[in-house]
């Protein structure tokens, strides 16, 4: 087991708590680390963890310098899991943008080129990347946004949150198949269709575009109207912007921002780019690493300034220890590659589950097409429809009693109506149901001598005949041969009911 130390928080998010933190190994030796602490209901979730796993093993296997690297992964004592992963001292692109934003400020332009530079030579190294038995992995960052880069004070940029556990996290919002921020996906993404290398091109544009203009793009929009404007890849031209850009610009970063994908240049291309119209800049700030470090401070001191009843690192007094057990799926030696290829299992496992989401969700991008003229991101989350049966009765919405219109008529021959609560209705009269046409005929008891009928006598004529034996019965005659005229009965009063106890004669 591995010892780490929680120094401080440095954030949270909907997957994982961070801590700045440092590993403690034999000899006193010590390294600064960054500690994510998955929370506790992830924690939980065999299928998280498994993917979690699997990402860190696949993930760790880039080694780059605009990459942060992935140490261990694990159990710790207190039935957690923990990612250890490579500390930057600094700020994510996103924070520096928000204090530049604040000050009225903006990045130099040819600091803006540097930083999409060296995210094109992390993507490209992913994109590339090869697995121990030789064969690409063929890596896509789905999710390349300003919180996802991050600038350190040394001067470093390096690219995070590759893979699976971010978008295992993204399923809680109910996105659907779309994957990512939608002001910093491509046109594909947007469209649910197949995900390439150059997907991540699109972003670093966009990026880009937003850095050098110092304006929003699409994430200024709400997410209805973001993902309609990136699945038409409807961009201005960065001079549109600001009219100090060079046309040269335009050309470089529509051409990244192009809708079709065989368009856009590689992650490589695009970084070289780049690098050479910032070599060929007149006018430098000199450093890079120096003025990142500017920033980053002025960025910080800013941050410091808006936060109000936040976490409080200056409030710990001593650090937390954790002991890491680490996984076997991750410690576990990759002997032929076959390591890799059980955690690549896992995650193309996820992708095919991802895939058939992303087919049940395509009531929602019908309705994306169709609302033209609607701003209201809620429809992005309408339940797709049930398939009407023949048998289905309509069901439709009819007001409350007390609001119906006096003049309202009701038809008839309506299957349903609305009717009065029992207290205001007036009581129907009562009616005498007749007994069904098809009685037998009435036929003498044996030894009984036969009556006379009783529908003259009676004041609603019944629909059978009755005796005062045995009324209201009908009397049959067994033998129908044997009939004869019926003789005299009892005489009955029309306002009594015959006498049932009178015994047999």
């Amino acid at each position: 087991m591995t010892r780490y130390e929680l120094l401080d928080r440095i954030g949270v998010g909907g997957m994982a708590e961070i801590f700045r933190g440092k590993a403690v190994a034999a000899g006193g030796f010590e390294k600064p680390v960054a500690i994510k602490r998955i929370l506790p209901h992830l924690s939980q979730d065999k299928r998280f963890v498994e993917l979690l796993i699997a990402e860190a093993k696949v993930l760790s296997l880039l080694k780059h310098r605009n990459i942060v690297q992935i140490f261990d992964v694990g159990l710790g004592d207190d039935a957690q899991y923990f990612l250890v992963m490579e500390y930057v001292d600094g700020k994510d692109l996103g924070a520096v943008q928000r204090g530049v934003e604040a000050s009225r400020r903006r990045i130099p332009f040819d600091l803006c080129l540097h930083i999409g530079a060296e995210i094109c030579e992390a993507l490209e190294h992913a994109h590339s990347a090869k697995a121990p038995d030789g064969k690409p992995m063929s890596l896509v960052h789905r999710d390349v946004s300003p919180s996802n880069i991050l600038l350190s004070r040394a001067g470093e940029i390096k690219l995070t949150d590759f893979g699976i556990a971010k978008r295992a996290e993204q399923e809680q919002t109910g996105t659907g198949g779309v994957r990512g921020k939608f002001a910093y996906i491509s046109p594909e993404q947007a469209r649910n269709e197949h995900i390439e290398p150059r997907s991540d091109v699109f972003a670093v544009a966009v990026l880009i575009w937003e850095l050098v203009t110092n304006q929003r793009l699409f994430s200024g929009m709400g997410d209805l109207e973001a993902l309609r404007a990136v699945r038409e890849a409807q961009v201005r031209r960065p001079s549109e912007a600001d009219s100090r850009l060079t046309p040269e610009l335009d050309a470089l970063l529509m051409a990244a921002l192009s809708r079709d994908p065989k368009r856009r240049p590689t992650a490589g291309q695009f970084g070289a780019q780049l690098q050479s119209m910032r070599y060929s800049l007149e006018h430098t700030v000199g450093d890079p690493a120096t003025e990142l470090a500017k920033i980053i401070d002025d960025a910080e001191q800013i941050q410091r300034q808006s936060e109000s009843g936040g976490f409080d690192s200056s409030d710990q007094t001593e650090a937390t220890v954790i002991r890491l057990r680490t996984a076997d799926a991750f410690s576990l030696r990759d002997k032929d590659g076959q390591g890799f290829s059980a955690a690549r299992q896992v995650i193309d496992r996820f992708e095919e589950e991802e895939t058939r989401l992303a087919q049940l969700s395509g009531d929602q991008l019908k309705m994306l097409r169709a609302a033209e003229h609607t701003r209201d991101s809620a429809e992005l989350h309408s339940p797709p429809q049930r398939n009407k049966r023949p048998t289905d009765e309509p069901t439709v919405a009819r007001a409350a009693l007390d609001s119906i219109e006096p003049l309202q008529v009701f038809d008839g021959e309506e299957a349903t109506r609305l009717v009065a609560p029992t207290s205001r209705r007036t009581p129907a009269p009562e009616r005498v149901r007749p007994r069904a046409a098809t009685q037998p005929p009435p036929l003498p008891l044996p030894g009984l001598p036969n009556v006379p009928s009783l529908r003259s006598r009676l004041p609603t004529p019944p629909a059978v005949e009755s005796t005062d034996e045995y009324a209201p019965g009908t009397v049959h005659n067994r033998n129908p041969g044997q009939a004869g005229p019926p003789g005299p009965g009892p005489q009955i009063s029309p306002p009594l009911r015959p006498n049932l106890q009178q015994p047999m004669q």
